[in-house]
């Protein structure tokens, strides 16, 4: 869509025209990694039976499972 080589437009027109942000033409997503992904599948498993469980609670069943994380990192 955005033609970095167009010969009127610059990429900042080309942006404002079609209403994108120009840093969301910069941005790569990260790849995810194995341990975020185990830990997820813990996280929904967890809240799938219990969906009132809280950041506090969480993190400690997430300990009692062997997982190291902190209470901002169970935020949903």
């Amino acid at each position: 869509m955005i033609d970095p080589k167009h010969k009127n437009l610059s990429i900042s027109q080309q942006c404002e025209v079609l209403k994108v942000h120009r840093s969301g033409l910069y941005y790569k997503p990260r790849p995810m990694n194995e341990l975020d992904d185990k830990l997820m599948n813990h996280i929904d498993e967890l809240h799938t039976m219990d969906p009132t469980i809280g950041t506090r609670r969480m993190k400690k069943m997430l300990e009692n499972r062997g997982f190291k994380v902190g209470r901002h990192h169970v935020l949903p």
